[in-house]
């Protein structure tokens, strides 16, 4: 009769080696580009969004929103 030894998994695992966060480090992550100025967005440091949940850069987004658009005013669209 062959007896199989239970294998012990290594020590790293048990040293608070996260093995999900290794593999994500491995691989590059895709650039994402801010819709607005067309810019890879750094998901690690800007996380916004637009209302379309759209990765934009925060000074992206708060000047597009804070910027007067033109078109037709208020009063012209109530008449």
């Amino acid at each position: 009769m062959v007896s199989i030894a239970q294998t012990a998994l290594p020590a790293w695992i048990y040293a608070g080696f996260d093995l999900k966060e290794a593999l994500m480090k491995s691989r590059p992550s895709p650039e994402i580009p801010c819709v607005i100025c067309s810019k890879p967005v750094d998901l690690s440091a800007d996380l916004s969004a637009d209302e379309n949940g759209k990765a934009v850069h925060t000074e992206c987004y708060v000047k597009q929103i804070t910027t007067p658009q033109s078109g037709p005013s208020i009063a012209m669209m109530t008449d």
